[in-house]
């Protein structure tokens, strides 16, 4: 996500719950964002209030991989959120 992405989150995110209410499918070899986007839902509903250790990141570019964690090695939920393909 670029600098341009990352000013744009406030406004992004108004929608982005509304937004990943669609139906999803995904090609093979991208489960992965398909149960993240699963995760989001859970998160946006209360039903789950951490993220789990095996949250997917294979959606999230290799240059935002680092950012994803703190100083523990967990993974940071806003930076996690934040890593989605922009619009």
């Amino acid at each position: 996500m670029g600098i341009s992405s990352w000013r744009r989150y406030p406004s992004l995110r108004k929608y982005f719950a509304e937004f990943l209410h669609l139906p999803f499918a995904a090609e093979q070899g991208n489960a992965s964002l398909l149960d993240a986007i699963a995760m989001i839902r859970q998160l946006d509903a209360g039903t789950l209030k951490r993220l789990p250790p095996t949250v997917p990141t294979g959606f999230v570019p290799q240059e935002l991989q680092r950012a994803l964690t703190d100083q523990t090695g967990q993974i940071n939920r806003n930076a996690w959120r934040r890593a989605w393909p922009s619009p």
